[in-house]
């Protein structure tokens, strides 16, 4: 550790001094004593220290230099050593626009509300028993290697964010419960909405609030009451729009229009067009990067977007530093996509749906089927899947989700125009009976190459028509689309699905795919 810390990279000066600082300043918090440095060799297990330049920000008016300390506890192993107990979920931007699809039933501007904490891991004490677990070492601006016990939560151990995770839920549900506050919450950032009131209207009436009173009351059950501080810089309240970790949130008359500011996505589409420029990325690049695309994209662009972020993360969990043929070709999509600027508008009112319901179904040895029933409009078909497609799988020993996946895409595909066509955006009820299909589906992306093009195209084609799409698991005997696939040991079956309206359509595949068709194959 002391070797790592000795010889890690030079920062400027105005860094140096900014970490001294804020060393410094938690040692007079009484956050960390300065001690020994051979009596922490001896007794205690050492974790690097290192910060991390977060450029130049505004406070109080004053440009200066944030700089974030990190406590690599990874390297020290002592993050390796912990056995989470708890799956951590958090509340994200659909939780939010539900808030406000509840509120716009009831006359009234909307008004969004925002607080975030201060320095919220650093409010937590460490167990006397785990201190000698709590050491770390930093260089300061002299050159100078110091120890400092820590004996409040640091950032960058998994333990940290497990302990405020807990009293972060704790919080929110005295507010909610006790004080009737709608918070909703991710990590140490709050966020909810309220409706301005309106004269006439009752004070005690708790279905319209004050905004302003509310921010209030939540601040000073917080501070006053619990013991916590809200930072007000970062607060914002009483106004239909505001920036939601990242994510500007704009609530108009009829709908809500969630979009990525421009400026923070003109520096994402520089830092990549850097890593393409000089063809190298270290492993904590990627990572980091990952880190800032993944929460804005994938609440504005749904889960598409997420097939090309796996790229970014494969490449963080390698040694090597020369980005790879896939990775370069993700970030060649993003810089195509992001200077776009896209939105996601979402109607606050209901949108008149028709249902689809929609069968898929596939065997180990290329048989696929689906069926669709759209109520007056009651169509099946089915196909084996020829050489052309059989040579770009990529080659495993179980083919069956590749299969199911090929079938959901190519009857989307197939009805793609008809949906069009018919006006009224359409909820699509997709019944899978393959678990790996279902979780690939659910989740937007996977580690098999072929598998992550199938679910982008699935998600983004859904989204092209506007449709609202579900995928569900269905078990075989149920499955409607298990019939086409055999029908030679199930005829009793597929005379059923013809005696119910069903007719027999032709196979379609998406025309992207035709190239891949050898006519030699044909």
């Amino acid at each position: 550790m002391l070797h790592r810390v000795h010889n890690d990279k030079a920062y400027d000066s105005a860094v140096s001094e900014e970490t001294d600082a804020l060393n410094q300043s938690e040692i007079n918090l009484g956050r960390a004593k300065q001690i020994d440095l051979r009596n922490a060799i001896a007794h205690m297990v050492l974790t690097p220290r290192f910060p991390v330049d977060q450029g130049i920000k505004e406070k109080n008016g004053i440009l200066r230099r944030k700089v974030r300390l990190i406590d690599d506890l990874t390297a020290s192993l002592i993050n390796s050593a912990v056995s989470p107990g708890e799956q951590l979920t958090n509340d994200s931007l659909d939780n939010l626009i539900g808030m406000i699809q509840q509120l716009a039933t009831v006359s009234g501007r909307i008004m969004l509300r925002k607080a975030d904490f201060v320095s919220a891991f650093k409010t937590l004490p460490i167990r006397e028993e785990d201190l000698d677990l709590a050491v770390s070492i930093v260089r300061s601006a002299s050159g100078i290697i110091i120890a400092l016990q820590l004996y409040s939560c640091p950032f960058g151990a998994v333990g940290s964010v497990h302990a405020w995770h807990r009293l972060g839920s704790a919080i929110n549900t005295i507010l909610r419960r006790i004080f009737l506050v709608p918070y909703l919450r991710y990590v140490d950032d709050l966020f909810g909405a309220d409706l301005a009131r309106q004269g006439g209207v009752d004070d005690l009436d708790l279905h319209l609030s004050e905004p302003q009173g509310t921010y209030d009351l939540a601040n000073w059950v917080i501070h006053t009451l619990l013991g916590w501080e809200l930072d007000g810089e970062k607060a914002s309240v009483g106004s239909p729009q505001a920036c939601i970790l990242g994510v500007d949130v704009i609530i108009r008359e009829a709908d809500v229009v969630l979009s990525i500011s421009p400026d923070r996505i003109s520096k994402w589409c520089l830092e990549i067009s850097g890593i393409l420029a000089i063809n190298r990325c270290t492993p904590s690049e990627a990572k980091k990067l990952a880190g800032k695309l993944v929460w804005g994209t994938c609440q504005v662009f749904g889960r598409g977007a997420r097939v090309y972020l796996t790229p970014l993360y494969r490449h963080a969990s390698m040694r090597s530093n020369i980005p790879s043929r896939r990775l370069r070709l993700a970030l060649q999509w993003w810089l195509r996509f992001l200077p776009a600027i896209p939105t996601r508008v979402v109607p606050l009112m209901p949108t008149d749906r028709r249902r689809m319901v929609l069968y898929s179904d596939a065997t180990g040895h290329g048989h696929m089927a689906w069926v669709a029933d759209l109520g007056e409009y009651k169509v099946y078909s089915e196909i084996v899947a020829p050489c052309w497609l059989r040579r770009w799988v990529q080659p495993r020993k179980v083919q069956v989700a590749t299969w199911e996946l090929i079938a959901a895409l190519c009857a989307l595909w197939s009805l793609l125009s008809k949906l069009k066509s018919q006006g009224p955006q359409w909820e699509i009820l997709l019944f899978v009976d393959s678990s790996v299909a279902l979780g690939t589906l659910l989740k937007g992306c996977s580690r098999q190459r072929d598998w992550n093009s199938l679910v982008a195209d699935l998600w983004f084609h859904t989204s092209s028509i506007g449709a609202f799409l579900t995928a569900w698991r269905v078990p075989s005997r149920q499955n409607l689309a298990d019939a086409p696939t055999r029908p030679t040991k199930k005829t009793h079956e597929l005379k059923i699905l013809h005696e119910q309206g069903f007719t027999k359509t032709p196979w379609e595949w998406p025309h992207v795919w035709l190239r891949l068709d050898n006519r030699d194959d044909k």
